[in-house]
């Protein structure tokens, strides 16, 4: 295209954001040069497209540059600036920004229940959560992540129940949440309330409800887990493998090996399989 035309912006910013979708960090600061080599480093749209890939990649340094040049700062790239810090841990300054935004939407309030609960701050979360004026999917699950991640598991129970809708992902914290604080029976429960909704479980779920299975050496439930993988295609790698769930199994059988070896698994993990 450069052969012939020159990129607008209207180009320019969907160039840019192809490259922070697929991390294409040289290409994507090729392009940042170009857009200040034929003028439109300063176009808002350009600046705000920037912003977002920058902090996407977390470089937020020149993110933060970029911010500061622009003059007509719009929603997209505060929330873009104010979510890269807070992936980032720099929470101080994400709050910072949060407090001096002329506006805010669904997104700006998320990024910061998310980075906060990431950050074990779950007090600080749920205070922010309870401010939100309308609150999301997604920040319903981050609040579930935080408090399974901090221990307290009856308050992940509480917010899984007052959810207004749930998908895989607040299903995955719960079952997950469960088997990571020791409650391998109540992940299992969980995965088969999951099945009994209708929905497909995601190769986390099942990791997870492999592990919980491990901590509670139920060999026919590890059985039925693995048909269930089986039979709906899920890869059984060496991850899935060595994970402490099919590693505790005692079933040393031909057919139960010749099964495990068509689905991927190394000839050195069917060893772990054996003397573990």
């Amino acid at each position: 295209m450069l052969r012939f035309y020159l990129p607008d912006c209207f180009t320019l910013p969907c160039v840019i954001k192809g490259c922070a979708r697929l991390n294409a960090v040289c290409e994507g600061k090729q392009i940042h040069g170009l857009a200040l080599k034929i003028g439109f480093g300063g176009d808002k749209f350009v600046q705000s497209s920037l912003v977002s890939m920058y902090a996407k990649w977390g470089d937020m340094v020149v993110a933060r540059e970029v911010f500061d040049r622009m003059r007509d700062r719009g929603l997209v790239a505060w929330n873009s600036l104010i979510d890269g810090y807070a992936k980032n841990g720099d929470l101080e300054v994400a709050l910072k920004l949060f407090d001096e935004m002329p506006s805010r939407d669904s997104f700006t309030w998320t990024a910061l229940v998310d980075g906060l609960s990431k950050c074990n701050k779950i007090d600080a979360a749920r205070e922010m959560f309870d401010q939100m004026p309308s609150k999301n999917l997604v920040s319903w699950n981050a609040m579930i992540n935080g408090y399974m991640k901090a221990g307290k598991v009856n308050l992940a129970q509480q917010m899984f129940q007052q959810m207004p809708m749930r998908n895989i992902v607040s299903w995955n914290s719960m079952v997950a949440g469960h088997e990571v604080n020791g409650q391998f029976f109540e992940a299992l429960e969980l995965f088969d309330a999951l099945l009994k909704e209708g929905l497909m479980p995601s190769h986390v779920t099942v990791l997870s409800a492999l592990s919980a299975v491990s901590g509670l050496a139920f060999l026919s439930n590890g059985r039925w887990i693995h048909s269930f993988m089986v039979k709906h295609g899920f890869e059984l790698d060496g991850v899935l493998a060595c994970d402490g769930s099919l590693c505790s199994f005692e079933d040393t059988s031909p057919e139960f090996i010749a099964s495990l070896l068509r689905h991927t698994i190394t000839p050195g993990v069917i060893i772990n399989v054996i003397f573990i």
